[in-house]
């Protein structure tokens, strides 16, 4: 296939929705990389109803859901304690470790005031009424924002 034909099918797909944004719900194609940026994008463009942190918790496992409490005790959590995810400007993808059914991806946050923050996912796969054997975040820990600047997403 010539460059302009595969250039031609990436824009007519991105065009389409099929890779224009990140998922909005778990699905089992979704890497873990692609899981996180999708959480990230939602609670960067999280609206005043709290739309995005909605959004975000839709990929929370099961185990994680259980031990947070539901859906509020998740958005206070995200309003107290993770305030930085809300009002990021770009996420950076350093590095993604798979293992079996667990991974790990380390993120940057740039913050408005050229402050940076970083994070560690924890993703497990899981599997729920709505989705089987996917990708979902079994907890995240905050991190010493390394020098290494990664992806941006």
């Amino acid at each position: 296939m010539h460059v302009r034909q595969l250039i031609g099918i990436v824009l007519f797909a991105a065009s389409a929705g099929a890779i224009a944004t990140p998922a909005g719900k778990p699905a089992p194609n979704l890497t873990p990389t692609e899981v996180v940026e999708g959480q990230l994008a939602a609670l960067r463009d999280n609206g005043d109803d709290d739309s995005g942190i909605a959004r975000a918790y839709r990929f929370a496992s099961p185990d994680n859901r259980a031990s947070i409490g539901g859906l509020s005790a998740f958005t206070r959590m995200i309003h107290e304690g993770y305030q930085d995810m809300l009002r990021h400007r770009k996420a950076r993808i350093l590095d993604a470790e798979t293992d079996g059914d667990e991974a790990l991806v380390r993120v940057v946050l740039d913050l408005p005031g050229g402050g940076r923050s970083a994070y560690v996912f924890v993703l497990v796969r899981s599997s729920t009424a709505d989705c089987e054997q996917c990708w979902m975040t079994g907890g995240v820990m905050p991190v010493a924002p390394p020098a290494d600047q990664g992806q941006m997403i």
